[in-house]
C-alpha cells in the first residue's frame, strides 16, 4: 500500500508542475541572458552568516554616538549595526563591520551577495573601476570575506544614501514591468514613456 502524499507537498507538487508548464509552452527569444549563480544548487545568496561579532569597534561606536537614555542596558549587536547603517545617513567610516562567511558551494567573486542592509560587498579591484564612476554618494567600510577556511581581507562593504536615479541615462536604459509572479516580463523603453509616466523605481534595469 502506497503512502499517501500530504496535503503540503500535493500543492507544492501542483505549483511545480504549472510552473514548469508556463515556461515549457513560452516562446523561446532570440534575445537571451545566460545567468550562472555564483553559489550552486542550494542557495540563491553567497552569504551563509555575518559575523558582526567580529567587528572591532561596533559596541564602542555605538556607545559614543547611538545609544539612547530608552535603550535598554543590553542592544544586540545586529541593532546597532542597524542603528548605524541606516538608509540616508553614514555610519562613522572608521567601522568595521567584521566577517561575512560564505557558503561552502559559494565561489569568491567581485561582486558578494547577501549581505542585509542593501549596500555591495566588492573587491577592492572593482573599487577602484567603480570609483570611475559616477554611482552616487557612498561609504566604504571595512569587511572581511570568509570562503571555507580562507578570511580575505581584500573587499569593502559600499553603503548608498542616494538612489542616484538623477544620474542615469533614461533614453539609452531598457526596463521591464511586471504584472505578476508568472507573468512574463515586457519590454518597456523609455524613449516612449516620460520619467513623469513610468514609476521607474519598480522597474529593474535590464
Amino acid at each position: 500500500m502506497e503512502t499517501p502524499i500530504h496535503i503540503l507537498d500535493q500543492i507544492a507538487n501542483q505549483w511545480k508542475s504549472e510552473e514548469e508548464s508556463f515556461f515549457l509552452d513560452t516562446e523561446f527569444s532570440e534575445k537571451y541572458i545566460k545567468v550562472e549563480m555564483p553559489i550552486g544548487k542550494k542557495h540563491a545568496w553567497q552569504i551563509e552568516n555575518h559575523e558582526i561579532s567580529k567587528s572591532e569597534n561596533l559596541e564602542s561606536l555605538f556607545e559614543a554616538h547611538y545609544r539612547k537614555d530608552t535603550d535598554e542596558n543590553f542592544v544586540p549587536l545586529m541593532d546597532m549595526y542597524y542603528r548605524m547603517m541606516r538608509e540616508g545617513i553614514f555610519a562613522p567610516p572608521e567601522l568595521d563591520l567584521g566577517v561575512v562567511k560564505l557558503y561552502s558551494e559559494a565561489k569568491l567573486t567581485d561582486v558578494v551577495n547577501g549581505i542585509e542592509g542593501g549596500g555591495w560587498i566588492v573587491s577592492k579591484r572593482l573599487f577602484e573601476i567603480l570609483k570611475k564612476f559616477n554611482i552616487g554618494e557612498y561609504q566604504e567600510y571595512k569587511i572581511a570575506v570568509k570562503s571555507k577556511k580562507v578570511i580575505s581581507e581584500d573587499y569593502v562593504y559600499l553603503h548608498f544614501v542616494s538612489y542616484a536615479d538623477e544620474y542615469v541615462d533614461f533614453p539609452r536604459s531598457v526596463f521591464y514591468k511586471r504584472k505578476g509572479y508568472f507573468d512574463l516580463p515586457q519590454d518597456r523603453s523609455c524613449p516612449n514613456h516620460s520619467i513623469q509616466q513610468t514609476n521607474y523605481r519598480q522597474f529593474p534595469i535590464s
